[in-house]
């Protein structure tokens, strides 16, 4: 019985993990033409696709991104100005 109990443990953590519900993140743009956006030390963004992209937009600009369920698809929010 504890087994059992153990394993349905397991297999709801791993579904809530593999849901990846929405997350805020924060990025820096490394490449304008194309858009490239580094959001760890691993991952870049690298297939951005916008319907429009502001006219000042500069390397190194810190952007705030929101993660959609999933993971594989990220929303840009703004630009971070501190």
């Amino acid at each position: 019985m504890a087994n059992l109990l153990q394993l349905i443990k397991k297999a709801s953590a791993e579904t809530f993990y593999s849901m990846a519900p929405c997350d805020n993140i924060i990025g820096t743009v490394v490449s304008v033409k194309p858009l490239r956006i580094k959001i760890t030390e691993k991952i870049t963004l690298e297939k951005v696709n916008l319907l429009k992209l502001k006219s000042d937009y500069i390397l190194n600009s810190t952007v705030v991104l929101s993660r959609c369920q999933g993971g594989d698809k990220y929303v840009i929010l703004g630009e971070l100005i501190e």
